[in-house]
This record gives structure tokens, C-alpha cells and sequence, in this order.
């Protein structure tokens, strides 16, 4: 069952801080005092079977985007879709918040075929830095279909997509470091909603 991590359940966020030291080849790191922020915002979350901690996320709602930073099930849970039941009951408690979910994912991991295996559409790539040596993969699915109407009563500010803003700035189509950002059509059609 998938839980909300209360701000004042200290045993739980410092369980879920000891295994993400424990895992943190494959996890990232993420400071302490993140966790703490994330259970005030509602985005820490763990599975328990039978009272038994097997699992726990990490993530946040931002712009309509459900942004998944960490997940981590125990190594004898893994065979038993312990993971992909709490995406599942994530994305459904989190539907009414966000259009899109979407995670960043090390390349080299078994977890790029989870993601894709739960539904995520693998969308770009960057470089994990020159000192890392390694690539990471974006992720997203579409949680709900919008169409222009709806978006303009969920979002106060101007319905534009990422891709717009960056075509109407002096700079458009550059990131820092001279890299350029051009979508393939499969991009475009998760990045924008559905008008039909």
C-alpha cells in the first residue's frame, strides 16, 4: 500500500535516507534535508506489505509535471512488481495535480527497461558530465489529455510550451554550453496536448 510520508515521521524519513546511501551508485544523490522538504510538499511517499517498509519515491508537482527524483525498492521485493504497484497508485493519486510525469534515468541501469516497461517513453538524452562518463535518459508519460480550454483554468500564466518560449527569445534553440535542443515529432506530440 502506498503511504504519504508525514514532516514529523522521523523513523521513516531516516529509514528512507540509510537506503538511499546504500543505493546511491544507482539512486543519485539527493541532500538530507530534501527528504524533509519532500514530506512537506507531499512528495515522499513508501510501500508497505504487512506493515514491512519494501519501498519508498521521491517527487514533485510542478507546472503540471509530476517529476519522479528517486525510487527504491528493497532487493528481495523487486521480483514482486512492488515498484511498478506504486508507480501505478502514484500516477493515479497524482492525476488530478499533473498533465505529465517524467524522471531523468542513468543509462548504464536495468531501471531504463522498468521505465519503459511501466509505460514511460524514453524522449532525450544528456550527458551525465565528462567526469561521470555516462549518459541519462528523460522519461515521460501523458497522465490526462487537456485541451487548450482546460489548460487555461489549471494554469494561470500563458499556455505555452517550452519549445514556443525558446523559438520567441534572441536564443532561441540554445542551452548553456552551445548545445542545441530540437524535438523529434514523437517529443513534440507527448510535449504538447491533445486539441482534437
Amino acid at each position: 500500500m502506498l503511504i504519504e510520508v508525514q514532516s514529523d515521521d522521523r523513523t521513516k524519513i531516516s529509514w528512507i535516507i540509510s537506503e538511499s546511501l546504500k543505493g546511491s551508485y544507482s539512486l543519485g544523490f539527493i541532500p538530507h534535508a530534501a527528504y524533509d522538504r519532500y514530506s512537506r510538499c507531499r512528495g515522499l511517499y513508501t510501500w508497505e506489505d504487512g506493515g514491512e517498509l519494501l519501498a519508498f519515491v521521491v517527487c514533485r508537482v510542478r507546472h503540471l509535471r509530476l517529476r519522479i527524483f528517486q525510487i527504491w525498492t528493497r532487493a528481495d521485493a523487486r521480483r514482486n512488481l512492488f515498484a511498478a504497484m506504486m508507480i501505478g497508485e502514484l500516477l493515479k493519486i497524482k492525476k488530478h495535480d499533473a498533465v505529465w510525469a517524467s524522471c531523468w534515468c542513468r543509462e548504464d541501469l536495468d531501471s531504463v527497461l522498468f521505465w519503459k516497461a511501466v509505460g514511460f517513453r524514453a524522449i532525450s538524452y544528456r550527458d551525465g558530465g565528462s567526469q561521470r562518463g555516462f549518459q541519462q535518459v528523460f522519461f515521460q508519460t501523458v497522465l490526462q489529455r487537456l485541451t487548450r480550454p482546460e489548460i487555461l483554468k489549471l494554469d494561470p500564466k500563458p499556455a505555452t510550451t517550452f519549445f514556443e518560449s525558446r523559438r520567441a527569445s534572441p536564443m532561441a534553440g540554445r542551452q548553456v554550453g552551445g548545445r542545441v535542443s530540437r524535438p523529434n515529432a514523437e517529443a513534440k506530440s507527448l510535449l504538447l496536448p491533445d486539441h482534437s
